[in-house]
Order: C-alpha cells, then structure tokens, then sequence
C-alpha cells in the first residue's frame, strides 16, 4: 500500500513539474484576460487560441507593411535625393534597399520624367484640379510600366509631373529600346485619356546607389531642353549632343520696349499682342525651355522694374505671391502669356486706375509748368514722367482725368500758341520760330496747318492784311 502511495506521489509531483511551464505560458497569454474574467479550465485549448490571435496579428501587420512598402520606397528616395544619407555609404544604402524588397546586386538605376503640357488649352480639364491629373497620369504610367519592367517606382510630384524610378538587370536585352517604348506607350495614353501633351525625358543610368541622386540632377536639366511649343517629346539624354554647349541667347529688346511703352499706356490688349510676337521671336531663334524661361524671367522683372518705379511695392501689390516662382513652374506657352496679361499686368493698371486722385491733379499742374517753361525744348511724355517722379501711363491718365485733353495734343496747344504769338510780333523766319517752339521746320508747317488750318506763311499774310 505504501509502495502504491509512494507511486501515486512521484506521477503526482512529475506531471506537476511536466504540467509547470504550460501553466506558465498559459499565464503569460491570459494575463489581460484574467483581470477582466474567469479563466478557462481548458489550458491547452485557450493556447490554441490564443496562438491563432497572434498568428491573424502577425499576418495583419505583414500586410500592412506591404502596403507600406511604396511610400517607404518614395520616401528613401526623397532622403537620398535631399542629400540626407549622404553620410552612408555604398553597401549600407544597398541593404536598405534590400530591406525595401528591391533587388539591387547586378542591377541598374535609370530615371524617367513625365511632363504634362498644353493644360491651359484643355479646356474640358480647366476646372480639374491638378493634383487630380497628375494623380491619374502617375496611375497611368504604373500601369504601363509594369508591363515592360518588374523593379518600378512611380514618384508623383503634384505638379503635372512625375517620375518614374527602375532597376533593371545589367544584362538587359534592348534596355534603350524598351525605355523608348515604354515612354511612347505613356505618351499614347495620355494622349487619349487625358487629352494632353507629354514631354517624357529619359536619363542615362548608373549601378551605384550614391549616384542616383545625379539623375534626378541630371534630368532637371535635360528636361528644360524641351521644344517649349505644345507637342509631345522623347528626350534621351544620352542622345542629347548639345545639353552641355553653350547656345546664344537671342532677347527681342525692341519688342520689350514696346510691352513696356503698353503697360504705361494701361493698354492690356496692345500688350498681349505684343507679348504674343515676343514669344514667337523666342520660339523661332531656337525655342528650348531653358532660353525660354530665361527670357521670360527677364520680361518679367522689367515689368517688375516699372511697378517700382511708379512708387509701388510688387509685395504689397501681389499679396505676397513670389511671383518668380510662380513663373518658373509654368510649362505652357498660352499659360504664361496668360500669367503675363491677368495676374502681373492687368493688377498693376487696375491699382493706377484706382487710386487717380487730388495727387494727380497737383502732377498734372506741376507738368503744365514744365511745359511753360520747356516747350522749346525736345520734351516727351516719358521725359516729362521722369521729371515728376511717375509712370508715363499715370501722367496720361492724369492729364486726360484733370484737362480732358491728352499729353501731346497739351503740349501742341501750347507750342502752336508760342508761334502764333511770334508770326504776328515778331519779323523771325518761319524756319527760327519753328526751332524755337521746339519744332523742325517741316513738321512745324505740317502740324500748323493742321491745327489751323492755313500754313504759317498765309496765317501770318492773313493777319498783316486784316490789321
């Protein structure tokens, strides 16, 4: 009996011993459990449950980090790019990689840029957003993309521009040839879908993870030599023989001076106009974005200049905008001449216009009393501006607001006065009274003649002969 005891004791104390650590697993899986109810009676099967849990967890967050594996990948190349792991080196920049699913041993890096242009011209697309277009163009070149190459990134930029990064094997068959299909296929697409043109820019490549960064570089600055008309482009820029010569710059200075002589005059129409010729001047000495934008940069701050010399702060008058980088984001030719026309030109003559006030009246006589005093003189709207401090286009408005009667048919009063005085006073030749109120001698009988109706000579016979 005793032996029977002892047995019973020893499978006691030995299933207790094997029975410890599944209690203890046990507890440790139920701790949040117990506190909030009884616990089970059956330690094997709350296991098994609680196994399950953990299991569907882990699956759940495997799952959600494969979804976060594009923005992850997106954000690695923004880090790259912005110079922040600069610091890194070559292999230690690959493995993260390889952390992100990519496959890099072998591999090559090569960079596609897509530029939507002629939005300004679609006008079913005017009220869309174009975060939205850029939204679906990126969407559009996944899709394509992945048909011709497995290793992509889509890289949207918000802009009416994205890019696309791939890694293709070194021994790729046809890479130069794929590249280009690929971007034809694009440009197709969007072509019908959204009814857009496409300038697509395709870098050279590179095997080292450090260098990446030199083909964002690199396509920064081959996608400015864009034909900057509205038609759709491949650029290759291992193909592009001239991205690195220098190229003369032409500027239509005389067209400049007459934008500038409109935009005094608060003449919007006469501007556009002339802002059109300036543009097609530029597109037919060689239209490429990058003499473009340069050109155009210069338009605008002459413009800027003239705002500032009418005593005007640009800051004030545009809200704060910065107005030059406004201008440098616009690919579209209808939308810059557009920029040009509504949002610098048109504020500037509606603030002139509507701050006409006693301020003018006392410009207008203090220009009456120059004009008394130099009208022998070779004086001009602009030269009688520049003598009071303002615009040429605020003094005609002020002169036509304060005397109704415009600058040059002011100071022809006065000159054609002079002479009448003179050809009735005085014994002068016609040719010396035509000096001195400021006139040669051929236009002076011209303009007399006009203005009374009879030439110098005869008015000065008519009035001899009457007295």
């Amino acid at each position: 009996m005793s032996l029977l005891f002892l047995a019973f004791l020893m499978t006691w104390f030995a299933s207790n011993r094997l029975y410890r650590p599944v209690k203890q697993l046990v507890s440790t899986l139920t701790y949040e459990n117990k506190r909030t109810s009884n616990a089970r009676t059956d330690e094997f099967e709350e296991i098994q449950e609680r196994f399950s849990a953990l299991s569907n967890e882990r699956e759940h967050l495997e799952k959600r980090l494969s979804q976060q594996i594009p923005q992850l990948r997106q954000n690695f190349l923004v880090q790259l790019t912005k110079g922040y792991l600069y610091d890194y080196n070559e292999a230690s920049l690959k493995k993260r990689m390889e952390n992100y699913g990519w496959i890099v041993q072998e591999h090559t890096f090569i960079l596609l840029d897509i530029q939507l242009t002629g939005r300004y011209q679609a006008t079913r697309m005017k009220e869309e957003d174009d975060s939205l277009i850029t939204f679906a163009m990126a969407n559009i070149a996944e899709d394509l993309t992945k048909e011709l190459f497995q290793q992509y990134t889509v890289l949207n930029y918000y802009d009416l521009s994205a890019g696309i990064f791939l890694i293709v094997p070194n021994d790729k068959n046809n890479l130069h040839s794929s590249l280009h299909t690929l971007a034809e296929k694009i440009t197709k697409a969007i072509n019908q879908v959204l009814e857009l043109k496409v300038t697509i820019t395709i870098s050279s490549k590179t095997d080292q993870v450090k260098q990446i960064n030199y083909l964002f570089e690199e396509i920064g600055r081959g996608k400015r030599y864009r034909e900057f008309e509205n038609q759709n482009q491949i650029i290759h820029l291992n193909d592009l023989t001239d991205i690195r010569t220098e190229q003369q710059i032409y500027y239509p200075f005389e067209i400049e001076k007459e934008i500038i002589q409109c935009v005094r005059r608060g003449r919007i129409n006469e501007a556009e106009a002339f802002i059109r010729q300036f543009f097609h001047y530029l597109i037919e000495h060689g239209g490429k974005e990058v003499n473009v934008q340069t050109s155009v940069m210069q338009l605008y701050s002459t413009i800027q200049h003239e705002i500032l010399h009418a005593g005007m702060d640009p800051t004030v008058l545009y809200h704060g905008r910065n107005m030059y980088e406004e201008l440098s984001q616009i690919r579209d030719l209808e939308w810059i001449i557009r920029w040009m026309v509504d949002q610098v030109i048109a504020p500037f003559i509606q603030y002139i216009e509507s701050n006409m006030n006693l301020e003018m009246k006392q410009l207008v006589e203090e220009v009456v009393q120059y004009i008394q005093e130099h009208y022998m003189e070779d004086i001009s709207l602009e030269s009688c501006a520049d003598q009071v401090g303002t615009t040429a286009y605020t003094l005609s408005k002020a002169f036509k607001k304060v005397l109704a009667i415009n600058f040059i048919d002011y100071l022809t009063t006065v000159r054609i006065d002079q002479a009448k005085e003179l050809l009735l006073n005085t014994t002068l030749k016609i040719n010396d009274i035509a000096e001195s109120v400021g006139y040669r001698h051929s236009y002076f009988n011209r303009i007399f003649k006009k203005q009374i109706g009879v030439p110098p000579s005869q008015f000065r016979k008519m009035k001899s002969n009457s007295s």
